[in-house]
């Protein structure tokens, strides 16, 4: 048996569901009344693996094609109050209130630089479902040399980027790396290792400019895990004052006034064996 992605039709059914869990696909406020959007411009999408995805959040990116090598996404798991205005591959992972700015991209593809030579004469990208021109011109020269087999991801996933995170316009994150909640990425940067929470980086690679906070209230925060809550669930917290804020969350739900925010979702099954 090998795995197969299901393929679903766009239509009024799934739209509604999309629509009633506050899960947005355009920045125009008239399409939204429509029920328009990206989204309902496709016949049928493509999943090859199973995504969740809270709602209200925004995919106001549009469909993940930097190459036809890639093509076909721009779905992922997303949590509730969560934005993009960048297209996002299936297989990210983005968590509640995150914002996402313009143009962020991703190192998806790398060469064999260990190898005599990177050149896509030498390798057979595994798992894509398009090779370029280039190569099949290639091939047909190739004679009795074979191409070694090459995984351009490396075996690395896409990013996790966990609660809380701001990612400023133009950047681009590496595979296989964690975004720390409450990180900030600035404008620009490229992130090739993990960035700790409440960390703000920046550069080529990026690096830690500052933290947001004092340990002691980063570790407050965290303890809080205040992204667990709905935000209508802190009335009367003074969320200007982070420590304060983290402390008000530990006594509300101490007493039990509030509880773990349940959000609308979506979810899609992911590649079925055949």
């Amino acid at each position: 048996m090998s795995l197969m992605p299901v393929e679903f039709k766009i239509d009024a059914a799934l739209l509604e569901q999309f629509r009633a869990a506050g899960i947005l696909f355009s920045y125009d406020r008239t399409e939204i009344a429509k029920g328009e959007g990206w989204l309902s411009q496709l016949e049928t999408y493509i999943v090859k693996q199973p995504i969740r995805i809270e709602g209200p959040c925004a995919f106001y990116g549009g469909p993940y094609s930097p190459s036809r090598w890639f093509a076909g996404s721009g779905l992922c798991d997303m949590g509730a109050a969560s934005y993009s205005h960048s297209p996002l591959p299936e297989g990210l992972s983005v968590g509640r209130y995150c914002s996402i700015g313009k143009g962020l991209r991703f190192i998806d593809f790398a060469h064999p630089t260990e190898w005599v030579s990177s050149s896509i004469a030498f390798f057979r990208p595994d798992n894509v479902p398009y090779l370029s021109p280039l190569y099949d011109a290639l091939e047909a020269r190739n004679g009795a040399f074979k191409p070694e087999s090459y995984d351009p991801r490396r075996g690395l996933g896409y990013p996790v980027i966990e609660h809380d995170v701001w990612i400023g316009d133009n950047v681009t994150l590496g595979l296989g790396v964690t975004i720390g909640t409450g990180a900030v990425i600035a404008a620009n940067a490229t992130v090739t290792k993990d960035v700790a929470p409440y960390a703000i980086v920046g550069g080529l690679p990026a690096k830690v400019l500052k933290y947001r906070f004092a340990p002691e209230v980063i570790e407050a925060l965290l303890a809080s895990q205040w992204w667990t809550y709905a935000h209508a669930d802190f009335a009367g917290l003074d969320y200007t004052q982070p420590l304060a804020f983290a402390e008000g969350v530990r006594d509300a739900v101490a007493a039990g006034r509030i509880a773990p925010w349940q959000p609308d979702v979506v979810e899609l099954p992911g590649a079925a064996y055949d």
